[in-house]
């Protein structure tokens, strides 16, 4: 096996960029003709700003219906994004008049970093509750549930050993762990940040499983180091916890 030089380190570097450039080039050439930038997207800061890290009041019981918005905001249906629940402008115009003028006369991407910049004004202004909803958010991934609220039986099973089974996978395999790990690492980040939904946490599952499944495997095999029992039985309690707080949903069938 060749060593890796600079020069081999360089070139892999450049191959996979172009690999990644190819992969998103269509969907940048697409957000420049809808949007007018090259923009990866403009859910970033209304996602941001939507789910807890504002204090702005609705200003009814009820979102506007998209065509309400386009007769009072003036806005052309031709150049709305497609999905238009994830237009930052609509999002922002069922809140109070303040925060309405804050995106008025902006274009989608403007507005959107508009809403990123509102939401770091609130985090700036209330550290501790940001904190707090980041933390519970955080907690929600180890929950059992999936998204119609039934009870997921093989997270169930593997979640409590999920810290011995990255615990092994480390030690075992860096070039298994690695990305199986980071993998876990990105989906936490994005909970941690932004809030908890199922669906974020859907593609990850597979991870989760192999990790967890690894920990009892660990476990079943007896003879554990002092370590090991450390990291098990810390951490066997915290999904417990977090599931008998934080479990919602109709029971199991």
């Amino acid at each position: 096996m060749k060593a890796w030089t600079p020069g081999r380190r360089a070139i892999s570097i450049l191959l996979l960029s172009a690999g990644c450039l190819t992969t998103v080039a269509p969907w940048l050439i697409r957000n420049r003709i809808v949007m007018g930038s090259f923009t990866f997207s403009i859910c970033g800061g209304v996602t941001l700003w939507m789910f807890g890290h504002n204090d702005a009041c609705p200003s009814g019981p009820e979102t506007v219906d998209p065509k309400d918005y386009f007769g009072v905001s003036g806005g052309d249906p031709v150049r709305m994004v497609p999905i238009f629940n994830m237009e930052p402008r609509y999002q922002v115009y069922s809140y109070e008049q303040s925060t309405v003028d804050r995106v008025a006369g902006l274009g989608e991407v403007e507005a959107d970093r508009e809403l990123n910049r509102m939401s770091l004004e609130y985090v700036r202004a209330h550290p501790l509750a940001t904190l707090a909803h980041s933390a519970a958010s955080l907690m929600k991934t180890f929950t059992y549930t999936e998204m119609n609220g039934r009870m997921n039986i093989l997270l169930t099973m593997v979640m409590p050993f999920l810290l011995l089974g990255a615990y092994e996978l480390a030690r075992s395999s860096r070039s298994i762990s690695l990305p199986v790990l980071s993998c876990l690492v990105s989906m936490l980040a994005v909970h941690f940040l932004f809030y908890f939904d199922h669906r974020f946490r859907v593609p990850y599952q597979p991870f989760l499983m192999l990790v967890g499944a690894a920990g009892l495997l660990r476990l079943l095999e007896g003879n554990l180091s002092v370590r090991e029992k450390i990291l098990f039985f810390c951490w066997m309690p915290v999904p417990i916890v977090v599931n008998y707080f934080l479990l919602q949903g109709p029971p199991s069938g």
